[in-house]
């Protein structure tokens, strides 16, 4: 191990310990469900939350507050050294599945530096919220696509192998979409990848690769239906997953919308005002605003493109998640900073930004030179490589859809990670390395 991967495990813990415990927007939610459902025994969402506006990653909650049960104790503390596990072991994942890829150290190197100097991830460490657990089934399911039975796309000695992998991941994304809808994301980029890479690199049908997308299809709805059965047997409810896409959707679609966040949409006198919301509800409310939506986007389609591309630069164009943590003098730099004001601010604020921002410029420029790559070479169709590529054009195509900001580009970056570090070998290195280095060759 580098000694650089033993000061992240530290800093991170540290900072779960001893670093700002506020929450702001979401997070501040999050903990406030939790308080109350912890102390009313029962589970997110129960009744009591069944007329909100929206029901927001039950996973997520639910997954913080089982940790309270098991541990006994509620502190906000707790959780974040949860955090500080996932995150770090996120992290040796991903540079297990580089090592794979390239078997060279000083790319092993380059990506817990790189890891290291994001800062929104310190951040997030102590955060309430969906962030670090979507990061951490996203960095399972890239693992789960290097394994030899996926990526080779035939049975291995043990069929039992096939079959036991292909399920668990089909029920590791219902899981996933139960933390944060962007599980179901990650089941449609596999199916397509595997479709893809049958008419690309195998060139016929073959029964093995269908019979894995059948299991991965199909334990993915038995895990939803287990999910929906549990919540049924203890709330009373069917839940599996998160409604809050038609709220979302009526947000950054109004014809006064900018894309992103705004108030006043669902108040007497907006748009997404229900008269009788309080008898509706959040699964019936959902299905109503996200039909106010359609109707907005399809009457003025060609704004709501426009409208589609500005979400896009909100999201992809600069990352300020998490650093309100690390911020001095505390600023709330989450929803309040103008990246074009940073004078307003401290010297070590602007400074923070600065430096965040050019490790995620890195990142992203990373991954578009990797995308770039493998276009132009038909034999890097690896398994994975298709997977990272379909999840970032979908989700992106969700964001178009519904709502940017900084905020949720946070989900691809585990595949932003790994794509980077690809490049630098590519870059420093020669393709003839990543060639010789590629655990398909």
């Amino acid at each position: 191990m580098y000694r650089i991967q033993y000061i992240q495990f530290l800093v991170y813990i540290l900072f779960s310990i001893f670093g700002r415990a506020n929450q702001i927007s979401d997070s501040e939610t999050y903990l406030q469900i939790l308080n109350s459902i912890y102390d009313s025994g029962d589970i997110f969402p129960n009744s009591s939350q069944c007329y909100n506006n929206y029901i927001n990653n039950p996973g997520a909650v639910n997954f913080y507050l089982i940790i309270w049960k098991i541990v006994g104790i509620k502190s906000v503390r707790l959780l974040f050294f949860a955090n500080a596990l996932c995150l770090f072991f996120s992290n040796f994942i991903l540079s297990l599945i580089l090592k794979k890829f390239t078997r060279n150290k000083k790319v092993e190197l380059f990506f817990w530096i790189i890891s290291s100097l994001y800062l929104t991830n310190l951040g997030l460490v102590n955060s309430i919220s969906s962030e670090v657990l979507s990061y951490f089934c996203l960095t399972i399911c890239l693992f789960l696509l290097t394994r030899p039975w996926i990526i080779k796309l035939k049975t291995v000695k043990s069929n039992l192998t096939v079959f036991l992998e292909s399920s668990l991941f089909g029920l590791l994304i219902a899981i996933f979409n139960y933390i944060r809808p962007t599980g179901f994301i990650a089941l449609l980029s596999i199916l397509i990848s595997i479709a893809f890479y049958m008419m690309i690199r195998v060139k016929k049908l073959n029964l093995n690769i269908i019979l894995i997308a059948i299991l991965i299809f199909g334990f993915y709805f038995i895990g939803k239906g287990t999910i929906r059965q549990l919540h049924k047997t203890i709330s009373g409810m069917s839940i599996d997953g998160s409604y809050s896409l038609g709220y979302n959707m009526l947000i950054g679609n109004g014809i006064d919308s900018d894309g992103s966040w705004k108030s006043g949409i669902f108040i007497k006198g907006g748009k997404g005002y229900l008269v009788d919301g309080y008898k509706l509800t959040a699964e019936e409310k959902d299905r109503i605003w996200t039909n106010q939506a359609v109707d907005s986007i399809q009457s003025n389609y060609r704004y709501f493109a426009i409208l589609g591309v500005k979400k896009l630069l909100i999201t992809y164009s600069y990352d300020l998640v998490g650093l309100e943590k690390l911020s001095y003098p505390n600023v709330n730099i989450f929803s309040s900073l103008d990246i074009l004001n940073l004078w307003e601010h401290s010297t070590f604020n602007v400074a923070l930004i600065v430096l965040n921002n050019l490790i995620y410029l890195v990142l992203l420029l990373g991954f578009i030179f990797f995308v770039w790559n493998i276009l132009k070479a038909s034999n890097n169709y690896e398994m994975l490589f298709l997977f990272m590529i379909f999840f970032v054009i979908l989700y992106s195509s969700v964001i178009f859809i519904v709502l940017g900001g900084s905020r949720y580009h946070h989900a691809v970056v585990p595949i932003f990670l790994i794509c980077t570090c690809i490049s630098f070998l590519d870059l420093f290195y020669g393709r003839d390395s990543k060639k010789e280095n590629s655990i398909s060759g």
